[in-house]
C-alpha cells in the first residue's frame, strides 16, 4: 500500500487527477444516493437564476413589466433581472446543467476541480506524498462533500481559484514561467467571480510577496520575471476585468458597477421600512462594537472554521504546527487566512463557511504541515509516522459515520413544503400563477417567490400579492393560466384556489374559494 501510495505521488499529475476523481465520485455518490438536492437558501435559488439566465445564452435578463410582484431576496429586477451575485458559481451550474441536464452536476465538477487544485497547491510546499495526503483528505471532507457538494451555495469554485493563485504564486516565485503567470491571473480572476471580497483579502499577501520578490530582483532577473511572470500575468488580468466589466454593464449599465452594488442600494439594511426587519435577526445584532468583542468575534470565526474543515480526526495535526513557522514560507498562506478571519470578525453577518472558501485549501495545508512536524519529531519512535497513515483511514470512518447520521432534508422544511405544493401543481393540466400572502409572519430565510430567467415561459409563476388593484392586473395578464393563493402565514400552508373579488377594499387581492390543500406532513420551521 505505502509503495502504490509513493508511486502515485511521485506522479504529481496523475496524483491530482486521481484526487479530483476521488471527490467528484464521492459528491456524485452522495447525489445518487440522497437524490438530487432541491435549492432552498435564498442564495441557492439566485445563483440558479444565473446559471438558468447563462444556459439561454444571456447575461442578464430585461425587467419584467410586473416585476414588482417577482421581488425576491438575492435578485435584482432593475436595471435588469439578475442574480446579485457574481458570475462565477451561476456559470458552474450553467456547465453542469449543458454536461448533464442538472445543475448539480457542476457542483460535483467544481468539488473535484477545487480538490485537485488543493493537491497541485500542495505540491508547491510540501513533498508530493505530503501533498497526496492533503488532496486526499480535502476530497474526503464530509464539509465539503455534504454542505458543498450537496447545495448550490458556491464553496467550491471560490476554493478553486484560492487554490491557484497560492500555488501559483509559490512556483512564479520559485521559477518564473509564463504558465504560473497565467495561472495566478486565473485564479484570481475565479475569485474575483466567486466571492470578490473574500478573494482580495487572500489575494493582498500574495500581491506583497511579489512585489517584494520584484523589488528584490536586477538586470535580467528582473527581466526574465516581468517577461515570464508579470506580463502573463496582467494580460489575464487585463482579459479578465474587461470581461466582468462587460458583465456589469449588461446587468447594471455602469462597467464598474456590480449587481451586487444595485441590490445593496435597493434592499439593503436601512434603504427601506422592509429591509429595517433585518435588524432584529441575531446575526445582526452581534455586530462587534468594541476591541473585546472583535476579539471574540475572531475566535468564534475560528471555532467555526475548525468545525467546518477540521473537526475531531485533525485535531491532533495541528499541534506541532507552531514549530513549522520557522519555514518562512509558511507565513504566506497563514497570513492570509489569519487576515480573513479577522475581517470576517468585523462583519454583522455571520460567517458562513463558503465565505472562507477562497481560503479553503490553506486548512489542508496547515493539516499536512503539522503532520510533517509530527513525523519528522517523532521519528525514533514511529508515532508521527504512524499517526500519518492512520489519518486518512480515520478520516474515512469519520465520514462513513457522519454520513449514516446525515439528513439533508432536517434544515429544509420549506423545501418540504414546496416538494408537496409544486407536484400538485404539475399534475394539474395548463399553467399557473401562484400568489404568496404572507400575511404578517414573512422570513427572510424562507421565501416562496422565486422564478426562473423567462418568468413568463414558466411552468408555474410565483407572485407576491401587492394588493387588489395590482393583484388584478397580473392575474389579467396570464389570462392563460390557472391562479391559486397560497397562505405562508400560518404554518402548515394552504394552497386555494383564487377567485378575484368584486368591489371592496383592503389588502386582499381576491377572494380564495374551493377546497384548499393542506400540507399538514410538513413540520414548521425551527421544529
Amino acid at each position: 500500500m505505502r509503495r502504490a501510495w509513493h508511486w502515485l505521488a511521485r506522479r504529481r499529475a496523475a496524483a491530482c487527477i486521481a484526487v479530483g476523481l476521488l471527490a467528484g465520485g464521492l459528491a456524485a455518490g452522495l447525489g445518487a444516493w440522497r437524490g438530487i438536492p432541491p435549492p432552498v437558501v435564498t442564495d441557492e435559488w439566485s445563483h440558479l437564476l444565473a446559471a438558468d439566465t447563462f444556459c439561454q445564452f444571456r447575461l442578464t435578463n430585461p425587467t419584467h413589466p410586473y416585476w414588482m410582484h417577482f421581488q425576491s431576496e438575492e435578485v435584482i429586477h432593475r436595471p435588469s433581472y439578475q442574480s446579485k451575485y457574481p458570475p462565477g458559481q451561476g456559470l458552474f451550474l450553467a456547465l453542469g446543467r449543458a454536461l448533464g441536464g442538472q445543475p448539480i452536476v457542476g457542483v460535483w465538477l467544481s468539488v473535484a476541480l477545487a480538490c485537485t487544485a488543493t493537491c497541485w497547491m500542495l505540491q508547491a510546499f510540501v513533498p508530493p506524498r505530503w501533498a497526496l495526503l492533503g488532496g486526499v483528505l480535502a476530497a474526503i471532507s464530509p464539509s465539503i462533500l455534504t454542505m458543498w457538494g450537496c447545495t448550490y451555495l458556491g464553496g467550491p469554485p471560490a476554493m478553486l481559484g484560492g487554490a491557484l493563485a497560492v500555488g501559483a504564486t509559490r512556483r512564479l516565485v520559485r521559477q518564473p514561467r509564463p504558465l504560473w503567470g497565467c495561472l495566478l491571473g486565473g485564479g484570481l480572476f475565479v475569485m474575483a467571480n466567486t466571492r470578490p471580497f473574500e478573494g482580495l483579502v487572500v489575494a493582498s499577501p500574495l500581491g506583497a510577496v511579489l512585489l517584494h520578490w520584484l523589488a528584490r530582483r536586477r538586470g535580467k532577473a528582473l527581466g526574465a520575471a516581468v517577461r515570464c511572470g508579470v506580463l502573463p500575468l496582467a494580460l489575464v488580468l487585463a482579459a479578465g476585468t474587461a470581461w466582468m466589466a462587460w458583465y456589469n454593464y449588461r446587468v447594471t449599465g455602469e462597467p464598474l458597477r456590480m449587481p451586487y452594488q444595485v441590490w445593496a442600494k435597493t434592499y439593503g439594511i436601512g434603504t427601506q421600512k422592509r429591509s429595517l426587519e433585518w435588524m432584529l435577526f441575531p446575526w445582526v445584532r452581534e455586530h462587534p462594537p468594541g476591541l473585546p468583542d472583535l476579539a471574540r468575534a475572531f475566535v468564534k470565526r475560528l471555532l467555526e472554521q475548525w468545525a467546518f474543515y477540521v473537526r475531531v480526526p485533525l485535531t491532533l495535526a495541528l499541534l506541532p504546527l507552531v514549530r513549522a513557522l520557522a519555514r518562512r514560507w509558511l507565513w504566506l498562506p497563514l497570513t492570509a487566512w489569519l487576515l480573513l478571519l479577522a475581517t470576517m470578525a468585523g462583519q454583522y453577518t455571520r460567517g458562513y463557511p463558503h465565505y472562507t472558501a477562497p481560503a479553503a485549501s490553506l486548512v489542508f495545508l496547515a493539516v499536512v504541515e503539522g503532520l510533517r512536524q509530527w513525523s519528522a519529531a517523532c521519528r525514533r519512535s514511529g508515532f508521527g509516522t504512524w499517526l500519518a497513515s492512520l489519518t486518512a483511514p480515520l478520516c474515512l470512518c469519520a465520514l462513513a459515520c457522519f454520513l449514516a447520521g446525515w439528513d439533508p432534508t432536517a434544515q429544509r422544511k420549506l423545501d418540504r413544503a414546496r416538494a408537496v405544493v409544486e407536484p400538485y401543481i404539475t399534475r394539474l393540466p395548463g399553467k399557473h400563477l401562484v400568489f404568496v400572502d404572507y400575511g404578517k409572519r414573512q422570513q427572510v430565510a424562507f421565501e416562496w417567490v422565486y422564478n426562473g430567467a423567462d418568468i413568463d415561459a414558466g411552468r408555474i409563476v410565483w407572485a407576491h400579492r401587492l394588493g387588489r388593484r395590482r393583484d388584478r392586473a397580473l392575474r389579467r395578464y396570464y389570462t392563460d393560466r390557472s391562479a391559486w393563493v397560497l397562505d405562508a402565514s400560518h404554518w402548515p400552508p394552504l394552497l386555494s384556489p383564487y377567485v378575484e373579488a368584486t368591489g371592496g377594499g383592503g389588502p386582499a387581492s381576491g377572494s380564495t374559494a374551493g377546497p384548499s390543500v393542506g400540507l399538514r406532513s410538513v413540520a414548521p420551521p425551527g421544529n
